[in-house]
């Protein structure tokens, strides 16, 4: 039996652009150029994530969503970059705070900031605690997120 030269191994896959989660599967590892994301939404609840995600295209971002923050953690260190990440305070997974610990040990992403999102009325105080720079309550005021993304778009491509 020959076995392939790329290792197989679990991963997300997405579609070639940024875009929505396509699911999980067991996948050849391709070298991939990096795919770069104006804003990654990370929410267990599709609904919501996939309603963000299409709000902010018809804004003109580039955006995606992952259903835990292990998947966009994984996804950021395989060289993949966003400008910000929206993180949803109780999300399947590893917690915000370890979310948000694991990017500071990554000096890669040390420097991409975190929006969070939750119905839990804490919401602020944890954000506020990890250096989140904007909390929302769900339901979020849209025009407020917008506006609070829009603080990182990047000036040369009009995008974050």
């Amino acid at each position: 039996m020959q076995y392939p030269s790329t290792p197989l191994r679990r991963r997300n896959v997405f579609r070639a652009e940024c875009g929505q989660r396509v699911g999980t599967v067991f996948a050849l590892t391709q070298v991939m150029p990096p795919i770069a994301c104006d804003v990654i939404v990370v929410d267990d609840d599709p609904d919501f994530a996939d309603s963000l995600v299409e709000l902010l295209e018809e804004e003109k971002y580039r955006a995606m969503s992952f259903a835990t923050p292990e998947g966009a953690f994984e996804w950021m260190l395989e060289g993949n970059r966003t400008s910000v990440v929206v993180l949803d305070l109780h999300t399947t997974g590893i917690s915000a705070q370890r979310f948000r610990a694991l990017m500071l040990s990554a000096s890669q992403l040390q420097d991409i900031p975190i929006v969070m999102v939750s119905g839990d009325p804490q919401v602020g105080v944890v954000a506020h605690s990890v250096g989140a720079v904007g909390a929302f309550q769900k339901p979020i005021d849209v025009e407020r997120l917008i506006n609070r993304l829009h603080e990182f778009r990047a000036p040369s491509s009009g995008a974050v």
